[in-house]
């Protein structure tokens, strides 16, 4: 061999052994468009420790263990490629990541740091023996998996898959999640958090089921008949936002009745109120009916009687089947002998007369006396709707004779205005019992 490849082989060796390496932790990644690189800086001698000058060719191989190991990444610094590693005075600084790519599993150079934990470093000026041992790229290696970011350790992110978060997270604007979302925890989203949205229209077609309210209900034709001010709306809709399918629940604030419908498709939809059931024998709902009204009526000898109608009790029974209560007080008089009979919807109620149902049979008469000018009598008419249905009823009192007549309400048969002439009041109450 010529004593020139003599020479440069033996520096080869001897330059395994002396060359330090210095990996730059201050100046990390670069962030222009180019690869990311490292900054590396060595020495090399020759056998009695001269510095080398000039330009050499030099592999950097990377691996993933001190010897062996798979080949992760190779690039070459040489004239050929155009960036021979310079070395003066024995000293040199190269980029590593700043070479031509030859051989090995990753594309590039950061790949090779972002996927591996543990990297080996191996050069070998061209046509030499390989420099031993290997060189372990440390921490400075992994600034673009710097442990810290702003100050915060990577365990503080959410990464893209298979990782979890403590704490709050606040999201302003619209978030869009792929899959299943999973809260073990309260989840809040509405007015203050509540899960509670604002609603006007109980009809509107599309948007999301969920718990609304509104303080103003409309329109009219899509809410139970009569609703105001507050009300509470559940609403289950369909996945298809192009029809009008739901299933809803409503109610107002300020009272304890509850109103069901599926829409059906049709915004309009009627509204049923849910039927609550109580406690055997406890009070369901009272309605009561009184009144001053002075007139008269004429009793007719027929079964229908005729309607003292400002003593008329309307109700909506909670339960179809429970019992209500009918309790009336008419006072006034009558020029013949009269009975009470009771009317719902329109039918005369069971047990308000005989089986023959004869003219005389009623459920109470009215107290009758000569007398026509003297205090008005009272008749106090009890009865008991044993079966009431489950929608608005009517109940009115009436009254008939076995011959016609005159009924005085509120009042005596005398004159409008006369010292005979004394007012009172009647009254009704209707008692719903829970059954």
């Amino acid at each position: 061999m010529s004593p020139k490849t003599n020479t440069l082989a033996w520096s080869v060796r001897g330059a395994a052994i002396v060359v330090a390496f210095v990996l730059s932790a201050a100046t990390g990644w670069s962030v222009d468009t180019t690869p990311l690189k490292i900054n590396f800086q060595g020495r090399l001698t020759d056998a009695s420790g001269n510095p080398v000058n000039g330009a050499r060719d030099v592999y950097f191989r990377y691996y993933d263990a001190a010897t062996g190991g798979a080949l992760l990444y190779a690039e070459a610094r040489t004239a050929g490629t155009g960036n021979p590693v310079a070395v003066t005075l024995g000293n040199y600084a190269v980029e590593l990541g700043g070479g031509t790519r030859f051989d090995g599993t990753e594309a590039d150079f950061k790949s090779v740091i972002a996927n591996h934990s543990t990297v080996w470093l191996e050069l070998q000026v061209v046509f030499e023996a390989v420099m031993t041992p290997r060189i372990r790229i440390l921490a400075a290696g992994y600034a673009m998996n710097a442990d810290l970011l702003d100050g915060l350790d990577s365990t503080d992110y959410v990464k893209k898959s298979g990782d979890t978060m403590t704490g709050a997270l606040t999201v302003s604007g619209a978030l869009t999640v792929s899959g299943a979302l999973t809260a073990n925890g309260a989840f809040s989203y509405g007015g203050a958090g509540t899960r509670t949205e604002s609603k006007a229209d109980a009809g509107a077609m599309g948007g999301q089921s969920g718990f609304y309210e509104t303080s103003v209900p409309a329109p009219a034709a899509d809410w139970p008949t009569g609703a105001s001010g507050w009300w509470h709306l559940l609403d289950v809709r369909h996945s298809n936002t192009t029809n009008n399918f739901s299933m809803q629940f409503a109610g107002s604030f300020f009272d304890q009745d509850l109103y069901f419908r599926k829409t059906n498709n049709s915004a309009t939809t009627s509204w049923q109120q849910v039927q609550m059931v109580g406690t055997p024998g406890t009070v369901a709902n009272v309605v009561t009916a009184q009144s001053r009204t002075i007139t008269t009526y004429a009793v007719p000898a027929t079964s229908a009687g005729v309607a003292i109608t400002p003593l008329n009790l309307v109700i909506t029974p909670k339960k179809a089947g429970n019992k209500v209560i009918l309790d009336w007080i008419v006072n006034g008089e009558m020029t013949e002998n009269f009975v009470y009979i009771v009317y719902r919807n329109g039918a005369m109620l069971a047990n308000s007369v005989d089986g023959s149902d004869n003219l005389w049979s009623g459920i109470v008469a009215q107290p009758y006396e000569p007398d026509h000018n003297s205090t008005p009598e009272n008749a106090v008419v009890k009865i008991i709707d044993e079966s009431s249905l489950g929608v608005a009823t009517t109940y009115e009192i009436r009254a008939r004779g076995y011959a016609a007549g005159t009924l005085y309400f509120n009042r005596t048969t005398g004159s409008t205005g006369s010292n005979s002439y004394e007012t009172s009041l009647s009254t009704g109450v209707a008692t719903e019992i829970w059954q």
